[in-house]
């Protein structure tokens, strides 16, 4: 499991409270967004179509950025999303050393076997 054992709970207990006030349908809505991102960017690369992959990929890092920046409000001593933060922003260094050096299969390995099940065990 990607976030940490008893802490889930009380990740997910702030999902609930959330869903109080309406937003659990938009933090859904931005994780479903960002698996079909993710999805259409790393199958791009596989059927080597580089330049769409390439423009599907900067779309995700920019739905992340929004994703990354929701997880840190919702931070609280007893809430602590900053061990996932973390997880998601070394993947995310990795991708971007990936398209460095060019490598489509590392990106979209990366985007389908770390960063997307991450972000799909989030889902309230």
């Amino acid at each position: 499991m990607y976030l940490l054992g008893s802490k889930n709970m009380i990740y997910f207990n702030k999902i609930s409270r959330l869903g109080e006030l309406g937003m659990v349908e938009n933090f859904d809505k931005i994780i479903q967004n960002i698996i079909g991102i993710s999805n259409e960017s790393s199958l791009t690369f596989r059927n080597g179509d580089y330049g769409l992959g390439y423009k599907k990929l900067i779309e995700f890092i920019d739905s992340m950025q929004i994703f990354l920046e929701f997880l840190a409000s919702i931070n609280t001593e007893e809430n602590d999303v900053k061990p996932t933060i973390q997880m998601i922003n070394s993947i995310l260094i990795q991708i971007t050393e990936a398209m460095q050096s060019r490598d489509s299969i590392l990106i979209a390995d990366l985007i389908d076997f770390e960063l997307t099940p991450i972000i799909t065990e989030l889902k309230p």
